[in-house]
């Protein structure tokens, strides 16, 4: 299971790629969350879906989180954007909402704010449906729930919610500059553990 619910405005329609004679373009959607903040997500959809979309318009988009390794400047960074199947016009408050399953892939890291904060990051692996594919969707847990997920092993299948989300932050380069970069991952509201959860 790989589920996306996202709803608010979005920009920047361009043509993205063709594949096996599909069009397919490209988008951001811009999602506000309750405190104010705006997460700024990147979305691709096959063209047929995106004829009547209007920059500036808002909408509700529905879909999967979708992962790719690119090339940027001679280094391999993962891409992560929303794989779109369905687009409704809206007029509602802005909504994010992920329903994931999927597979600790690389030990957990657990780590504290210096305000004391406990944050543990995981990287799980989401099978597609009907392909040999996975996607690998970084995530991050807090609280007590950091401190659980904390000891969970390679291999283990969770079933997760939560809400896809991007920050900022500053990348110290080899030339000692800071350089400002968006980051993408999956903000757990809730997660479970066990080997019998339905897909």
């Amino acid at each position: 299971m790989n589920r996306i619910r996202i709803a608010g405005t979005i920009s920047n329609i361009e043509h993205s790629h063709e594949c096996m004679g599909e069009v397919f373009n490209s988008f951001i959607i811009e999602s506000g969350r309750t405190s104010g903040v705006v997460d700024v997500l990147n979305c691709i959809a096959p063209s047929i879906l995106t004829k009547e979309l209007v920059d500036g318009g808002s909408y509700e988009l529905l879909g999967q989180i979708r992962t790719r390794n690119v090339d940027v400047d001679g280094k391999r960074r993962l891409e992560i954007f929303i794989f779109v199947t369905e687009i409704n016009e809206y007029s509602g408050k802005d909504c994010n909402e992920v329903e994931l399953v999927g597979t600790i892939c690389k030990t957990p890291i657990f780590r504290e704010t210096p305000l004391g904060r406990e944050i543990c990051d995981l990287l799980i692996a989401s099978n597609r449906e009907r392909s040999r594919k996975s996607d690998y969707i970084p995530c991050v847990t807090w609280g007590r729930t950091a401190l659980r997920m904390s000891d969970a092993q390679i291999g283990e299948i969770c079933a997760i919610k939560g809400r896809l989300q991007s920050r900022y932050y500053n990348k110290k380069l080899e030339n000692g500059l800071d350089e400002m970069r968006i980051a993408y991952e999956l903000s757990i509201s809730s997660i479970t553990k066990g080997e019998c959860l339905c897909q």
